[in-house]
C-alpha cells in the first residue's frame, strides 16, 4: 500500500514564523540600539540629528540622562531576550533575511513617497545625520507601534472583546494619525494637510508591517527609511 504523500511545506513558512516572534525581534533590534547608544555617548551632537519630534520628547532630559535612559532600555531589551529565549527558532540566515525584508519595506516607502509627495523628501526638518535617523526610527517605533498600536489592540481585543479583524485596522489608522499629528504638535513642524497625510500614510504602512511582521522588521524598516531620506537629500 502506497504511503500518503505529505504536503510540501512552504519554503517561507519557517522564516515567516521565526522572524515574527518577540525573541527574534528583540535580538534583531538590540544591536541597532547598542550602535545608537555608543554613537550618542561618544558624540552628543548625534542627538540633534534626530527628527524634531524625538528632540522635543527628550528635550527635558540631559545628554547623560538620555544615555542612561538608553542603557536602561537596552538592559530591558536584553532581559526580554533572556525571558523569550524559548521562543527562538533556528532558521538559517534568519537575521540576514530580516534585514533584507526591512530594506524592502524601506524601499517601498521611499518609492511611494517619491511618487505621491516628492517635494517632502527635501524638507529641512528631515534627519541631519544618519545615526540620528536610526535613533528616531527606534524611538518612534517603540512609542507609536509597540506601545500605542500594540496597547490599543490589547485593550480593544482583550479588554473590550473586539474582534482582531476590526481592532487591528482601527488601531493601525489611529496610531498612524497620532504618529503624524505628533510631528506637528510635539515636533513643532509647520502643519500642512499634505505633510500630515504623507506621514499618516507612512504610519499606516509601518503599522501594517508591525501587525503582520513584528517589531524587529518595522524598527529596521523605519531606520533604513530615515537613512534613505538623508542619502537622497545629498544626491546631486
Amino acid at each position: 500500500m502506497a504511503k500518503p504523500q505529505k504536503k510540501p511545506r512552504r519554503l517561507l513558512a519557517p522564516y515567516l514564523e521565526a522572524s515574527r516572534t518577540p525573541a527574534a525581534s528583540f535580538v534583531f533590534v538590540a544591536p541597532l540600539l547598542a550602535l545608537f547608544e555608543v554613537a550618542l555617548a561618544a558624540d552628543p551632537g548625534v542627538r540633534s540629528g534626530t527628527v524634531p519630534l524625538v528632540r522635543e520628547l527628550f528635550d527635558p532630559v540631559s545628554h547623560l540622562g538620555l544615555v542612561g535612559l538608553n542603557l536602561l532600555l537596552l538592559g530591558l531589551l536584553c532581559f526580554a531576550i533572556w525571558r523569550t529565549r524559548a521562543e527562538r527558532r533556528r532558521v538559517t540566515g534568519l537575521y540576514g533575511l530580516m534585514f533584507a525584508e526591512s530594506l524592502a519595506w524601506a524601499g517601498f516607502m521611499l518609492g511611494l513617497g517619491s511618487l505621491v509627495m516628492p517635494h517632502l523628501l527635501a524638507l529641512p526638518e528631515l534627519p541631519r545625520n544618519l545615526l540620528g535617523g536610526v535613533g528616531a526610527g527606534i524611538y518612534e517605533e517603540f512609542l507609536f507601534r509597540f506601545l500605542f498600536l500594540g496597547g490599543m489592540v490589547l485593550v480593544l481585543h482583550k479588554g473590550l472583546g473586539a474582534s482582531p479583524v476590526g481592532a487591528v485596522p482601527f488601531a493601525i489608522v489611529v496610531s498612524a494619525a497620532a504618529f503624524s499629528y505628533a510631528h506637528h504638535a510635539l515636533g513643532a513642524e509647520p502643519y500642512t494637510h499634505a505633510a500630515f497625510l504623507y506621514r499618516a500614510l507612512m504610519g499606516v504602512i509601518l503599522g501594517s508591517a508591525f501587525a503582520a511582521r513584528g517589531l524587529g522588521i518595522v524598527v529596521y524598516a523605519h531606520a533604513l527609511y530615515n537613512v534613505g531620506l538623508e542619502l537622497l537629500r545629498h544626491v546631486p
